[in-house]
């Protein structure tokens, strides 16, 4: 049963959302950059659905001339499993702690999320709604330029957990820097991954192709490609030969990257100038891209091993420039 209202908000000097959204949203501001955010709100929520994880999704970046991200759809269902903006991240999106354990009728947790309900004996399905047992609360800081989310869940099957995510801009440079920590407070191991569906869109451009391109810090490899097959790799670079248009779409999974302890992406628009920078500091267990016009997503997944009592911190900075 979803509870009716599970969300606490302690604000320091609250700034709403520069557009006018029937949503709870806070913009962060610097002399370099500013960001709209969605906050986690069981009633006003952007995204309350069961996939994703509700602190935080940045639906807007605005970096001198240059604007980034943008909603997936132009039509909006907060409770749907992918109608999400911008960056919008997922814990365990092939198999929730405690999902092949439970019997049908009893729980499973999906970090960022809550307690959920596995309804029968079909295998997990990210894209599938499922009922809820509990929404634990979120307790939300946040100044001018940065905003910190924090749940807690106590669950008697074992998996408990403390959860932290924290955004904030520099001060210094144009950067975004999301910082996270996961506690096992449970009995059990966590055992998971999390990743970024990054929802690209640079300066709201509305196609994705020849104009767009991917700089690694490996060589790329495509391993497996479905859709369209318009992409070529050249050393460092992978770029789309023809732009995506209508309902087309690509997913490809990646090799190359090793044993590397670090990952970073750069996606620049060469008919604009915007170029954005995603860099992580923990190894990438599994790298994919999809892409669907307007945006495209690359996604780094980041296994996750928490013994009891244990804490695990892992932070994605996010970097903006202009080439022109």
């Amino acid at each position: 049963m979803k509870p009716a209202s599970t969300d606490l908000q302690i604000r320091q000097n609250a700034t709403p959302a520069a557009h006018a959204s029937p949503f709870a949203s806070l913009r962060l501001e610097t002399e370099q950059l500013a960001a709209e955010v969605y906050l986690p709100d069981a009633t006003a929520g952007f995204y309350r659905g069961t996939r994703f994880d509700h602190a935080g999704q940045i639906s807007r970046i605005i970096c001198g001339e240059h604007t980034y991200l943008a909603p997936l759809k132009e039509t909006h269902d907060p409770s749907n499993h992918d109608d999400v903006a911008g960056l919008a991240e997922e814990f365990g999106m092939f198999t929730p702690l405690g999902y092949e354990q439970a019997k049908p009728g009893e729980t499973f947790v999906k970090i960022g999320v809550g307690v959920l309900v596995r309804p029968d004996e079909k295998p997990y399905q990210f894209s599938r709604p499922y009922e809820w047992s509990d929404m634990p609360r979120w307790r939300v800081i946040h100044d001018t330029d940065f905003v910190r989310f924090e749940q807690k869940l106590i669950n008697t099957r074992g998996w408990s957990y403390r959860y932290v995510k924290t955004v904030t801009l520099g001060r210094e440079q144009p950067t975004l820097t999301v910082h996270r920590s996961l506690t096992n407070l449970g009995t059990r191991d966590i055992d998971t991954d999390h990743y970024g569906h990054n929802f690209i869109v640079i300066d709201d451009q509305r196609v994705v192709g020849p104009e767009l391109d991917l700089t690694w810090n490996f060589e790329p490899k495509i391993e497996e490609l479905k859709g369209e097959p318009i992409v070529r790799c050249e050393g460092r670079k992978l770029s789309l030969t023809a732009p995506l248009v209508g309902e087309d779409s690509l997913w490809m999974l990646l090799s190359g990257y090793g044993d590397s302890g670090s990952y970073r992406v750069t996606v620049a628009h060469h008919g604009t100038g915007g170029e954005m920078t995603i860099a992580g500091d923990r190894r990438s267990g599994r790298l994919a891209v999809w892409s669907r016009s307007p945006s495209i997503c690359p996604e780094f997944f980041v296994p996750l091993h928490v013994l009891p009592k244990q804490t695990l911190r892992w932070q994605t900075v996010y970097s903006f420039a202009s080439s022109r």
